[in-house]
């Protein structure tokens, strides 16, 4: 699939991966993929990572009962590794934006979840 980019007046061309929903990324476990998802919530800890959403603030997650409807979580992180590669701003950018996120997806506190570390990783759209 090829998708043509513009960000920051700069074209990008998204020559990646079949992309996937969010809904469906915990079916792709150590697989890379790109994960097509909106972003809801994001968060950025000074001198620790930014952290970004699909749903409420993954803090809240507890609020979900156990064994009640999890689904529609999805969670992406820049670790502080990363930040130089990044807008300051990024957590501004990228919430209430949709997204397409391409890494490998494993799992955090229970979620599926893509750890990116390259601005070529995230695609607004």
């Amino acid at each position: 699939m090829t998708l043509m980019i513009y960000f920051s007046s700069v074209r990008h061309k998204f020559d990646g991966p079949q992309v996937i929903s969010y809904m469906d990324a915990a079916k792709y476990e150590g697989q890379i993929v790109t994960v097509r998802t909106p972003i809801k919530y994001a968060f950025y800890e000074e001198g620790k990572e930014m952290f970004f959403s699909s749903r409420v603030a993954p803090h809240h997650a507890h609020l979900v009962p156990e064994g009640g409807d999890r689904s529609g979580f999805f969670t992406v992180s820049i670790p502080k590794e990363a930040f130089s590669v990044f807008p300051e701003n990024y957590t501004d950018l990228l919430k209430n934006k949709e997204v397409l996120v391409t890494g490998t997806m494993t799992w955090f506190q229970g979620d599926p979840h893509i750890n990116v570390t390259e601005q070529s990783q995230i695609y607004i759209l």
